[in-house]
């Protein structure tokens, strides 16, 4: 039987389904997975399907990194995406001229060496 680890939930979400962890005590919608809710501080974390569609808060270029698996893909675009539930991530941007509040759809791949890989797109 699988444990209900962030990793095999980022492995659920490499499947197509986008899940955070949601509170049930105060509702907050969180990313990264954390051990107790960022908010209130509960224990007791649920994790959730969530729309992918958002809006993109900023973004930067990088062109450098001291991680090889990465040097490949370089120079790639970053950005920081609000999702419609509340929740941030930071998610390579798929977007050639990216407008601030853009409204944008998160899309979820593989990455360097199997790692999941949250990419945004125009909606």
């Amino acid at each position: 039987m699988q444990q209900d680890t962030p990793s095999s939930k980022q492995f659920q979400s490499a499947k197509g389904e986008l899940l955070l962890q949601h509170c049930p005590e105060c509702g907050t919608m969180q990313y990264p997975p954390r051990e107790v809710c960022k908010t209130c501080l509960q224990h007791e974390l649920e994790w959730k399907a969530v729309s992918p569609q958002g809006s993109l808060l900023s973004w930067t270029v990088l062109h450098t990194s001291l991680e090889p698996a990465f040097q490949k893909h370089l120079p790639c675009c970053i950005a920081e995406i609000k999702l419609d539930c509340g929740a941030q991530l930071i998610v390579q941007l798929a977007i050639e001229k990216p407008l601030a509040l853009m409204p944008v759809i998160v899309e979820i791949g593989e990455g360097p060496q199997g790692t999941v890989l949250y990419v945004a797109s125009k909606k």
